[in-house]
């Protein structure tokens, strides 16, 4: 089971160091993308090694990040499907062995950066 998993609907306050930002090719305008790593909950339970977040207004106010800042933050836990890209395009995947289900940090809430 995945670490998240077992936090599914649960609302939860989280900590993780920015690594790099990035974009999603396949949308058009292409949409700024940036990856925590080691994320971890108030408690200090590892969620997940990384995570990539879309870089939306609440983040962009923080202005730009550098590698290795500590972001903590309260979020949800929801499932969602993985989508199998080909070239530009993306379906839901339809088997685990294309993605299958798995879990993020949604609706992120009091953003602070150390």
């Amino acid at each position: 089971m995945r670490p998240l998993a077992q936090f599914n609907g649960q609302r939860t306050r989280v900590c993780g160091r920015f690594s790099r930002y990035g974009i999603k090719p396949v949308q058009l305008p292409p949409v700024r993308t940036f990856c925590l790593e080691d994320i971890q909950n108030a408690e200090g339970i590892i969620l997940a090694d990384h995570l990539w977040f879309t870089l939306r207004q609440r983040f962009a106010q923080a202005g730009e990040l550098q590698e290795g800042q500590l972001i903590e933050f309260d979020a949800t836990v929801t499932e969602y499907t993985k989508r199998v890209y080909s070239g530009r395009t993306a379906r839901k995947s339809k088997t685990s062995g294309d993605g299958g289900v798995d879990y993020r940090l949604s609706y992120p809430s009091n953003i602070v950066i150390h």
